[in-house]
């Protein structure tokens, strides 16, 4: 089988979650034999001279990336807000991007053509145009589902309306584009059902992350008093979660032991270093390894307000054997349950409370992240979820002959 597959980022080497998520596909793809030509956008936050792409990957993927300039322009929102169009989309489509689309559909034959997420589908109008593979839409999240609840936690009226436009305009295009596409694989239940709810009569499947998990848990010694979050913060729900967690959450668990510590670390998180001021605090900025960082630190928090579809971290985490605190919103698509996998707290005072008593009943705490990294190794190894995916393409092109 013959497939392209475009991504919206760079997914290779892995710097967060969603790039994670593509490049398991592409390892997939590989993995079943098939012949897998990776197409990807760069972006001003993620230019390709930025990486370091082995040569191997480039070889096995023909791989190509193009770079497309997704910064706002004041003056195209405006026109969006206007029109009632969604700019989170058009921000992504890129002329010269299409046309070299075109040139690759001319030239080769490709069985399926794989997009990564919502904001590539302004390029259906050329796929349909220049080829006839069956079109595949990964959903990583519900788009508009971000932007609702990022309006309902702002406080700024104007920024508030202004999200609830652009959420209003993101699920219209959601539901409007879909009818383009022959199958959906969704990265969480949850957005499975939405589009049927909303009508779609393609081919639908769910495909979470896998997990990378020892079968032995490494769990980290509790005397080491040490509470860590890793994400990047070049994503809006994160720089909303650490601020609420820093000023509505930490202050309460330095009030009730103040030898524990904080660490954050992630992507862009050194230009946000002097809005993140709290007792007990370390930046370490961007790490290589995530999996070394983690080691040695026992309580990894979540802290997520708003979002969608599944946090990769939350899986990651399990995997590592920590003991996960974060919110219902966090846990979200995970599939996972409060008091046994991870701690769910939507309190600043219940997550503070949780977080030091993590530390004062070490034993309930291993024992909740032993549960989590079994529920993990039974529901997110990387073996069946290749078997889930090679089996809807099959299905798929089964309905076309």
């Amino acid at each position: 089988m013959r497939i392209l597959q475009l991504c919206h980022k760079i997914p290779y080497p892995c710097r967060d979650g969603s790039a994670l998520a593509m490049h398991q596909i592409t390892e997939s793809f590989l993995k079943l034999g098939w012949k897998v030509k990776v197409l990807a956008l760069e972006t001003p936050k993620q230019r390709r001279d930025s990486f370091e792409i082995p040569e191997a990957y480039c070889l096995n993927t023909s791989f190509e990336s193009h770079f497309v300039n997704t910064d706002i322009k004041p003056l195209d929102a405006l026109i969006a807000l206007i029109s009632g169009n969604s700019y989170n989309v058009q921000r992504f489509y890129d002329p010269k991007l299409a046309q070299r689309l075109k040139d690759i559909l001319l030239a080769e034959q490709f069985d399926a053509i794989h997009l990564e997420g919502l904001y590539l589908m302004p390029y259906c109008e050329t796929i349909r145009k220049y080829s006839s593979a069956k079109l595949v839409m990964r959903a990583h999240n519900l788009e508009h589902q971000i932007w609702e609840r990022l309006s309902e936690t702002e406080p700024c009226i104007g920024k508030k309306l202004y999200f609830r436009h652009l959420a209003q305009a993101l699920k219209r295009y959601e539901v409007q584009v879909m009818v383009q596409c022959d199958g959906l694989l969704a990265i969480t239940s949850q957005i499975s059902d939405f589009f049927r709810h909303q009508g779609f009569a393609g081919l639908v499947d769910t495909l979470p992350v896998a997990a990378i998990a020892e079968s032995t848990p490494n769990i980290a010694s509790f005397a080491n008093r040490v509470v860590f979050h890793i994400g990047a913060m070049d994503w809006k729900p994160n720089q909303e979660g650490i601020q609420w967690f820093l000023t509505k959450v930490w202050p309460i668990v330095m009030q009730q032991d103040s030898t524990i510590r904080l660490h954050l670390a992630g992507r862009n998180i050194m230009s946000w270093s002097d809005k993140l001021k709290a007792e007990n605090l370390t930046i370490d900025g961007e790490v290589p390894d995530a999996a070394a960082y983690a080691a040695g630190k026992p309580v990894m928090v979540v802290p997520l307000l708003s979002g969608s579809g599944m946090r990769v971290k939350i899986i990651e985490g399990l995997a590592w054997g920590k003991t996960i605190v974060t919110t219902s919103v966090g846990a979200e698509g995970t599939g996972c349950e409060h008091n046994k996998h991870l701690f769910a707290c939507d309190s600043p005072q219940e997550m503070a409370n949780r977080i030091v008593a993590c530390f004062q009943d070490t034993e309930y705490s291993i024992s909740v992240a032993n549960h989590g990294h079994a529920f993990v190794m039974q529901n997110y190894q990387a073996e069946a979820l290749t078997l889930v995916l090679g089996n809807f393409y099959k299905k798929l092109l089964m309905h076309s002959m």
